[in-house]
């Protein structure tokens, strides 16, 4: 039996309901006192299923309207706009990952892993509804295709949770605001075109450790500054319409990554880190158009890899259409038909590069040029020009023992291919064009450089916090040019390793010097986290050159090492060392100042003496006399200093004739030293004095002399050292 008890209806006074009648209220500030005198009893609020909560939209003003969601376990209330949680934060714990935003749970929000029901506009709603805020995915399959229409981040902390599409042509996820993604997988059960995993409206993504699988995927195009680590693009397409994965922007990075399936990648400018790429094409460069004069457009890109695997399965592992240029660092390339190839305008530049071509049966090479004039474009005359330069790669053909190594134009005016310290057999070094192959000269077409003496020589457009790949020359060196890529290029690091087993050899030389006053480079001092790469720079802090500004480092033992200071003009017409100033030396323990201390008296540790300061102090250990003397009867008297004692004297008879009784002193015929010394004509003798002259605290005189100079003519040498 309950008792309800009220002291009133009016504003102020409370109402009280409680199962015992003898309780009073003692709160005057509550409007309603619910009391249980049994302890066993509560206040039952009204319930409701998720759906049915959802479906419920109290009025705007009904804010703090409360029930109870019976399929979350949990209570909710009305801000007047939307339902929110007041249960404990059932969801990891938050984690912080720029410092500044924590993640939030869907799930908080009643989005749980469906694979039945379209998450897509609930999920997109709740991202459009909360800008900036970053999401955590709990485990398993959302049935949901995403629109990203402002900046959030994505995650899954165990990398178990999946957006899966499901709408054929449609992507998965298409981007239309700056992302950053983190262990999510995004996978399209349809492989039909357009049926993307990622689709890229030009927006900056940041992703690391994701899946993205479907018919074709857009990760960074043109105007995008994309980067993406370790992450995986599969292409689905069994109908050879697809691209593959289309990497087309300059300030695109991607490191760890793996493209596969039909083709590897579409790629244009962007730079790759330690990826692997395979399919039947494993990495296409677009062909760009081709307009009625002939002349290639639409495309004159340049990519770059960098440890990168490349294989092509059925075709080439790499091809480069019209005006492409691929730069390749320490990869492996794989191909069926050909590991690479190159046609019209496009180039390659490899350093350290391994080609292998695998087809068995013969019709292979490793490397082809197809820089010929088709017939179909003959009439307009197309251009088929453009050098390229390969130092210390490899060319294989292991699928046919006489397959070719490589292919090259029959003519001398499609460019110039150059190779310094390369490994392939020049019996299978061929021609090819219209009409056959091997017909004509290869060697008009390639030139092998001299493998002592090849110096690479390059020009380098870098961006911000890039990893700097010397290419290896026999030579011991190399010099590079280095500018930004449009902008400021800083914490510039040099790797230590030609490839992933390698390291450069101590002593190796590397010349940088700057090209660009407007984008300068500033090389980073110290250790690279991501490289293992360090650079030591006398300043001790990073270095930014200036246009012209140069500096020299020598590689020893991991580390590249400052030998010269910026503002050094290197090399001059004689291939030496200039300096413009005078040279800076590094800060610390071992050199940290010049000395002009003429006596070393300081017996630093930490200074390097100059040349005066040196010769200085060797003038005042030793001292050279030399003296003629012409005779004339008389003595020859010469001082030593005190604190000096003689350590040799050398007589030469300088004249005509000789000298007899010469006498060596302290006091002249008298005290002798040395007497009844004869010299002939020029004759030179050592003298062995049988006394010591030495004071400590006293100049001491020498005295030379004899009783018949004749016409001889003496030179005496007399060598003073220091004592006290």
């Amino acid at each position: 039996m309950f008792v309800v008890w009220m002291s009133g209806i009016i504003s102020g006074q409370v109402v009280s309901i409680s199962d015992d009648s003898a309780y009073q209220s003692n709160h005057p500030h509550a409007l309603l006192d619910l009391h249980s005198g049994s302890h066993d009893k509560g206040l039952l609020l009204p319930r409701m299923t998720t759906a049915e909560r959802l479906a419920f939209q109290p009025d705007s003003q009904e804010i703090s309207l409360l029930i109870f969601d019976t399929d979350l376990a949990g209570f909710w209330f009305w801000d007047g706009q939307d339902w929110q949680a007041v249960t404990p934060d059932i969801s990891p714990p938050p984690i912080s990952v720029t410092g500044q935003s924590l993640y939030k749970s869907v799930a908080d929000f009643g989005i749980f892993p469906n694979t039945q029901q379209d998450l897509s506009d609930t999920l997109n709603s709740l991202l459009a509804a909360y800008p900036g805020d970053s999401w955590f995915f709990p485990d398993g399959q959302y049935r949901a295709h995403l629109s990203i229409t402002s900046p959030t981040q994505l995650m899954s902390f165990s990398h178990q949770a999946s957006i899966v599409g499901f709408e054929s042509g449609k992507p998965v996820i298409e981007v239309s605001a700056p992302l950053k993604l983190k262990g999510l997988q995004f996978h399209h059960a349809d492989n039909g075109i357009g049926s993307d995993g990622l689709k890229n409206q030009g927006m900056d993504i940041h992703a690391w450790d994701c899946i993205f699988t479907g018919f074709e995927h857009a990760p960074a195009p043109a105007q995008s500054n994309s980067s993406f680590l370790n992450c995986t693009f599969t292409v689905t397409d069994q109908s050879l319409h697809s691209l593959g994965t289309l990497t087309w922007s300059p300030n695109a990075t991607f490191t760890s990554c793996t493209f596969d399936g039909e083709f590897g990648a579409d790629v244009m400018d962007s730079k790759f880190f330690n990826c692997h790429f395979e399919g039947l094409w494993g990495v296409h460069m677009p062909e760009g158009q081709i307009n009625n004069q002939g002349q290639p457009s639409g495309y004159t890109g340049t990519a770059h890899f960098y440890y990168c695997t490349i294989i092509g399965t059925y075709n080439y592992g790499i091809g480069l259409g019209n005006a492409a240029k691929a730069i390749l660092y320490n990869c492996v390339v794989k191909g069926w038909n050909s590991a690479a190839y190159v046609r019209t305008e496009s180039t390659y530049e490899a350093y350290n590069t391994y080609f292998e071509a695998t087809r068995s049966g013969g019709g292979s090479t490793a490397l082809m040029f197809a820089k010929y004039v088709p017939g179909d474009y003959a009439a307009v005359g197309i251009i088929d020009a453009g050098d390229s330069y390969f130092s210390n790669c490899q060319f294989v053909n292991s699928g046919s023992e006489n397959g070719y190594h490589i292919l090259v134009p029959n003519r001398k005016d499609a460019g110039q291919a150059y190779f310094s310290q390369c490994d392939f057999d020049a019996d299978k070094v061929c021609t090819g064009d219209t009409i056959g192959i091997c017909l004509g000269d290869p060697y008009q077409y390639m030139q092998v450089e001299d493998k002592a003496n090849a110096v690479p020589e390059r020009t380098l457009s870098l961006s911000s916090n890039e990893v700097l790949e010397p290419p290896f020359s026999a030579s011991g060196k190399a010099i590079l040019t280095i500018s930004g890529k449009n902008a400021p290029a800083l914490h510039i690091s040099i790797a230590r390793l030609l490839n992933q087993q390698k390291s450069y050899p101590n002593g190796y030389q590397l010349v940088l010097k700057g090209g660009s006053a407007s984008f300068p480079v500033t090389l980073k001092h110290g250790y690279h986290v991501n490289t293992g790469a360090t650079v030591r720079l006398s300043q001790g802090h990073d270095l930014t050159l200036q246009e012209d500004e140069v500096v020299s480092l020598i590689f020893h033992q991991g580390v590249w090492i400052q030998t010269s200071a910026r503002e050094a003009f290197y090399p001059n017409e004689n291939g030496q060392l200039e300096l413009d100033q005078p040279l800076l030396l590094a800060q610390g323990p071992g050199v940290d100042r010049i000395s002009d201390d003429t006596a070393l008296s300081q017996a630093s540790d930490g200074a390097v003496p100059t040349e005066k300061a040196v010769k200085s102090y060797v003038d005042n250990l030793i001292l050279l006399v030399n003296q003629t003397y012409i005779q004339s009867n008389q003595k020859l008297t010469l001082e030593v200093p005190a604190g000096y004692r003689i350590s040799s004297l050398i007589l030469e008879e300088h004249g005509q004739g000789s000298i007899s009784g010469l006498r060596i002193g302290t006091y002249f015929l008298a005290n002798d030293v040395v007497n009844d010394l004869n010299l002939g004509q020029g004759e030179i003798l050592e003298a062995n004095l049988l006394k010591t002259i030495f004071s400590s605290s006293q100049p001491q005189s020498l005295y030379i002399g004899s009783s018949n100079w004749g016409s001889g003519k003496l030179k005496v040498f007399l060598r003073l050292e220091k004592v006290i």
